[in-house]
């Protein structure tokens, strides 16, 4: 019983750190080490009401593009944030563009 649960939780850490470092936000710097893992971060400084203050101690630390959860992003810059995330090959879902359809 423990080998099976052993095993299983070993394959589920290695999928994790492979997908970790094979997605394309491995390149965008993490606001906070267990940003890359979880949004617990994020939620808790939320929670805890600093959430703006410690966005702003991020992007002056590492930049306009911050990674504060697995698939999100803070982003404090029109030239330099929004304009790369746009322009700069990141992956987005068909749904992305969904509110655009009514303009067709």
């Amino acid at each position: 019983m423990f080998l099976y649960l052993g095993i299983g939780l070993t394959f589920l850490c290695g999928y994790y750190l492979i997908q970790i470092f094979t997605s394309p936000l491995s390149r965008v710097p993490s606001a906070h080490w267990s940003s890359r893992f979880s949004s617990l971060w994020i939620l808790w400084t939320r929670y805890s009401g600093n959430e703006l203050a410690r966005l702003i101690e991020a992007h002056e630390k590492y930049g306009p593009i911050v990674q504060v959860g697995p698939k999100d992003l803070s982003v404090s810059s029109y030239q330099d944030g929004i304009r790369k995330i746009y322009d700069g090959g990141f992956p987005k879902p068909a749904a992305f563009f969904a509110p655009f359809d009514y303009y067709q």
